[in-house]
């Protein structure tokens, strides 16, 4: 093989798993649905003396219950909105594999393009593990068909490549 093939498909693979990070990010911008009530300034109004000298406990229990439902609801929405990024991101190297594998393209542009969107799958893996998103995972499971179909068919015609002409 030659050593352009693989220079120019380092090209694709540099230029296109930032693309898909930065397209998402720019698609996706953080998550902003902070709710400021979550967190009292301090002294927080539970922490006011009881006429005693301590802390009313009843009203600073109910405080804090308050404050970790506020923080469990929204890191379940901040969950969910990492998961429509993780779906986005999947659903993007999808097509990508199926353009790599229905298009004919230069030798470079298609390896580039495959290893570019599996190491950007496996970035977003890394990156959003934790969502557990169902759909994030079918189309991942999608793509690593594809990858496989496009790994076994390569090899194919390599293979055929190889054999010298007029045999068997």
């Amino acid at each position: 093989m030659n050593w352009k093939i693989f220079l120019f498909a380092a090209i694709v693979v540099l230029l296109y798993v930032p693309l898909t990070i930065v397209g998402t990010n720019t698609f996706f911008p953080d998550y902003s649905n902070y709710d400021s009530g979550c967190f009292t300034k301090y002294p927080t109004p539970a922490m006011t003396p009881d006429g005693k000298g301590g802390v009313n406990d009843t009203v600073y229990q109910q405080a804090i219950d308050a404050q970790q439902a506020c923080d469990k609801a929204y890191q379940n929405a901040k969950n969910e909105y990492d998961a429509q990024k993780y779906i986005a991101i999947t659903i993007l190297n999808v097509l990508v594999l199926l353009l790599v594998i229905f298009v004919a393209f230069n030798d470079s542009i298609r390896y580039g393009l495959f290893v570019g969107s599996a190491v950007s799958s496996f970035i977003s893996i890394l990156t959003y593990q934790q969502t557990r998103s169902k759909i994030g995972f079918l189309v991942m499971v999608v793509s690593f068909i594809l990858a496989i179909w496009f790994i076994s068919r390569e090899i194919g015609l390599y293979i055929n490549k190889e054999k010298p002409k007029g045999k068997p």
